[in-house]
């Protein structure tokens, strides 16, 4: 099961990652930790706008249904 704790173990060559309904994924998730990550998808999450904050070279995201930002 994906989680914060899991997603933190990540290696930091990732370049995509998708979370989408993962229901473990909280707003306490941080992706500093990943410098090449590039793509995120995370749908129907609980992720915050400080989740995306902590990703500095995001490009594309797909955020659709996440309710802490509204979208």
């Amino acid at each position: 099961t994906l989680s914060d704790a899991v997603l933190a173990a990540l290696s930091p060559t990732m370049r995509e990652l998708d979370v989408s309904s993962c229901r473990n994924v909280t707003g306490a998730l941080r992706l500093g930790h990943l410098p090449r990550l590039r793509k995120l998808h995370c749908r129907d999450t609980a992720i915050t706008a400080a989740t995306l904050v902590s990703a500095k070279r995001l490009r594309e995201l797909d955020c659709f249904g996440c309710s802490a930002l509204g979208v």
